[in-house]
């Protein structure tokens, strides 16, 4: 029997044994390859809508999201599109300085694209809308 070295697999063996190992699981959209260091999964998570403004201009969740996330006291919230920006609504924990959120949302538009871009922020105690799933819808796009 003989032993291979400790460290990754020469190339030509890794081409050979792939093949019995393929996973035919619809959800791996990436599978292993020789040169791959990684895969990718369709895992089934939260999928969240783009907005698409006028002229076709796509903007994506995290455009929202990370600015929001980084609000400690953001507990939960929501963005409904607008035809300029979006309209936005929280529930916090504690002090949120709305007009420095609304001015940071508002700014990240534009570089997407989107021209003279609004956005407004309000805290709300009322209920969420939820999926059927029972998970926080997040993103509402124009219908």
């Amino acid at each position: 029997m003989s032993h291979l070295p400790a460290g990754k697999l020469p190339n030509d063996i890794l081409a050979q044994l792939l093949p019995r190992v393929s996973s035919r699981d619809p959800r791996v959209i990436v599978g292993p390859g020789v040169g791959r260091d990684a895969a990718v999964i369709d895992n089934g998570g939260r999928s969240d809508d783009v907005f698409v403004y006028a002229g076709g201009v796509t903007v994506y969740p995290m455009t929202f999201r990370s600015p929001l996330g980084r609000e400690r006291h953001v507990v939960e919230y929501q963005v409904r599109q607008t035809a300029r920006g979006a309209d936005v609504a929280l529930r916090t924990d504690g002090p949120v300085n709305i007009e420095a959120l609304q001015a940071v949302l508002e700014s990240g538009l534009p570089a997407a694209g989107v021209r003279e871009p609004r956005a407004s922020v309000e805290i709300t105690q009322g209920a969420f809308e939820r999926q059927a799933t029972g998970k926080l819808k997040r993103f509402f796009p124009l219908a």
